[in-house]
C-alpha cells in the first residue's frame, strides 16, 4: 500500500514550507490510506466524513467538527457525503511555526505526556468564517500571509480552549513498546491488518513482529485472534449475541471460518458454547 507524504504530496516544493494551505476535493470513497504527516495538521472538513485510525484511538468527525493532527503516522479513510463529494480545508504548519508562535506570545507547553494523539474540536460561528477566509485566499500560499492566518487561529483557539491544543501538539511521542501495546489493544476492535499496525507504529512488519513477539511472547496474528475469539466467548455468553452477529465482532469475513475457528480454541461451536454458558 502507498503512503502519502504530506503536505509534500500536494505541492512541489523540496523542503516543506512554514504554512500550506490546500482545498482537498474528491469525488470518491478513500479507505484507509497510509498518511505521513511531515508536520501538525488542521483539517477543516465541510463535505463528507473523515476517519483518522491511530495507534491508540479510531476518531471519525463530520462537518460540525474539525480535527487537529500532528506529525506522525496515521490511517485516514473518507467518505463523500450525499452530494457525493468529500471537501476538507487542509491548513498544515511545521513545528517550528509553532515553537516560534510560542516564544512571541510567551507560551511555555507542559511537554507532559498525553494519551491523545488527535483532537476532535466543534465548529463555532468564528471558526467558519476562519475557514471561509483560508478558502478565499489566492492559491500563492503566501507565506507573511499564512503567518497571519496561523496566528489568528492559534491565538482564538488558545483563548476559547486555553493550553489544551498548544500542551497536546508539544506532548512527546510514545515509547515504542507503548506503541505497540496500544495498537494491539486497538485492533482487536477494529480489523487492522499487520502492515497497517506496523506503519501506524513507525516501523517495518518485521521490526513490528520481532518487537510484538518480545512483548507477548506469540506472534501478533495469534494473539490478535486469540484476543478476539475471547471478545465473541463473551458477546455469546453475557450479551446473548446470536453467532452471526457476532462473527463481524470479532474480525472474521463469515460466519463458517469464525465457527472454525471458535471451535479449534473452546472445542465447541459458538451456538453449543452459548447453550452451555449464557445464563
Amino acid at each position: 500500500m502507498p503512503t502519502y507524504h504530506l503536505p509534500s504530496y500536494f505541492h512541489n516544493h523540496q523542503e516543506a514550507p512554514d504554512f500550506f494551505v490546500y482545498d482537498y476535493t474528491s469525488e470518491v470513497n478513500t479507505e484507509r490510506a497510509q498518511v505521513a504527516l511531515s508536520g501538525n495538521l488542521f483539517s477543516f472538513l465541510q463535505d463528507g466524513t473523515k476517519t483518522v485510525f491511530l495507534a491508540d484511538d479510531t476518531i471519525t468527525a463530520t462537518p460540525t467538527h474539525f480535527l487537529v493532527l500532528k506529525a506522525g503516522h496515521c490511517l485516514m479513510t473518507e467518505k463523500i457525503s450525499d452530494q457525493a463529494r468529500y471537501r476538507s480545508q487542509l491548513f498544515f504548519s511545521t513545528t517550528q511555526a509553532l515553537r516560534t508562535f510560542c516564544h512571541k506570545y510567551q507560551i511555555e507547553p507542559s511537554l507532559e505526556p498525553q494519551m491523545d494523539s488527535c483532537l476532535k474540536l466543534p465548529y463555532d460561528s468564528f471558526l467558519l468564517a476562519f475557514v471561509n477566509s483560508l478558502r478565499a485566499l489566492p492559491s500563492l500560499n503566501a507565506q507573511d500571509l499564512l503567518a497571519v492566518k496561523f496566528e489568528e487561529l492559534m491565538l482564538y483557539l488558545q483563548a476559547t480552549h486555553g493550553q489544551r491544543l498548544i500542551d497536546f501538539l508539544f506532548a512527546p511521542a510514545q515509547p515504542k513498546q507503548e506503541q505497540v501495546l496500544e495498537v494491539a489493544l486497538h485492533a482487536v476492535d477494529h480489523p487492522l491488518s499487520l502492515e497497517e499496525m506496523a506503519f501506524l507504529c513507525h516501523m517495518s512488519i518485521s521490526t513490528f513482529q520481532r518487537t510484538f513477539r518480545r512483548q507477548f511472547h506469540t506472534s501478533p496474528q495469534k494473539w490478535l485472534q486469540g484476543q478476539r475469539l475471547k471478545k465473541a466467548a463473551y458477546l455469546l455468553a453475557v450479551k446473548g449475541m446470536r453467532p452471526s452477529e457476532v462473527f463481524p465482532e470479532a474480525g472474521y469475513e463469515s460466519l463458517s471460518s469464525f465457527s472454525q475457528a471458535f471451535q479449534r480454541l473452546y472445542g465447541q461451536s459458538p451456538r453449543q458454547y452459548q447453550e452451555q454458558h449464557h445464563s
